[in-house]
C-alpha cells in the first residue's frame, strides 16, 4: 500500500506539525496551549518541547469523537521517568460517564522502563493495555500510536511493531465531549511529558495494522 507523500492521509479529523497550534488538516481544529511549551527544530521541521521544569503544560481542545479513533506522534525522551512516573505524551479523552481515557504513555518502576499504550476509565480502572517492556533512550525519536474500533479491538504500534489487544468495554457513548491533549493527560492529570513530540494525527477511523507499518516506515524517512 502506498501512503503517498502527503501528511494530510484519508480520514484525518485534525493534524499538527506543532510549528505552532494550528490544525493543518483544514478543519480547524486549532490548538490552545496551557503553560509554555517550546516550538522549535525537531524531527520535521519544528515541533514542541515541554521543558524539564513544566507542570501541567499541555495543548487541548474539544475533539467531538464518538466512535472509532487513531492517533499517531513522533516522540523523543527529554528526561527519563522517576521511579513510579508515567509521561504521557498523547491522550484522546472520550466518553461520557465513564469517561475514557485513551492514551500513549510512558512509565519508571523501579529499575525497569515501560512503553503503554491503554484504556482506562477516570477512576483508573483499566480497561485494556499493552506494555512493551523497555526503555525509550533520550535523544531517540520513535513513533508510537493507537488505533481504536470504537468498541472491541485495539492496535497498538512501536516504530511500526503492531499489537492487536481486545477491550474489556470499550464502547463510547453518544454525545460526548471529548478532548485531545498533547504533552499531559487531561487537565488535572499532571502526567507531563517531558520531551519533545512532532506530527500528532488524529483519525475518526480505526487505521489499520497495514497502514501504521506502512506510516512509521515512510514518515522516518522523511527529511525536512
Amino acid at each position: 500500500m502506498s501512503l503517498g507523500v502527503s501528511w494530510a492521509q484519508p480520514g484525518l479529523y485534525a493534524g499538527y506539525h506543532l510549528a505552532d497550534a494550528n490544525d493543518f488538516s483544514g478543519n480547524a481544529r486549532n490548538l490552545s496551549a496551557t503553560g509554555a511549551p517550546t516550538y522549535a527544530l525537531q524531527k520535521f521541521g519544528n515541533g514542541v518541547t515541554f521543558p524539564a521544569s513544566a507542570d501541567l503544560h499541555k495543548t487541548s481542545f474539544g475533539l467531538g469523537i464518538t466512535s472509532p479513533c487513531t492517533q499517531v506522534a513522533w516522540i523523543n525522551v527529554g528526561t527519563q521517568p522517576g521511579d513510579g512516573v508515567t509521561m504521557v505524551p498523547v491522550q484522546v479523552r472520550l466518553g461520557t460517564d465513564p469517561i475514557k481515557e485513551l492514551y500513549i504513555g510512558y512509565r519508571r518502576d523501579g529499575a525497569n522502563y515501560y512503553f503503554d499504550v491503554g484504556m482506562h476509565t477516570i477512576d483508573s480502572t483499566t480497561l485494556f493495555g499493552y506494555t512493551w517492556a523497555r526503555q525509550l533512550d533520550t535523544g531517540i525519536w520513535y513513533c508510537v500510536g493507537v488505533a481504536y474500533s470504537g468498541s472491541t479491538n485495539v492496535l497498538c504500534a512501536l516504530n511500526g511493531d503492531v499489537r492487536s489487544v481486545t477491550v474489556t468495554d470499550g464502547s463510547l457513548l453518544s454525545g460526548a465531549v471529548n478532548q485531545l491533549c498533547i504533552g499531559d493527560k487531561h487537565i488535572g492529570g499532571g502526567l507531563t511529558f517531558l520531551g519533545s513530540i512532532d506530527e500528532v494525527l488524529v483519525f475518526n477511523v480505526q487505521k489499520s495494522a497495514t497502514w501504521l507499518r506502512n506510516w512509521y516506515a515512510w514518515s522516518k524517512g522523511l527529511l525536512i
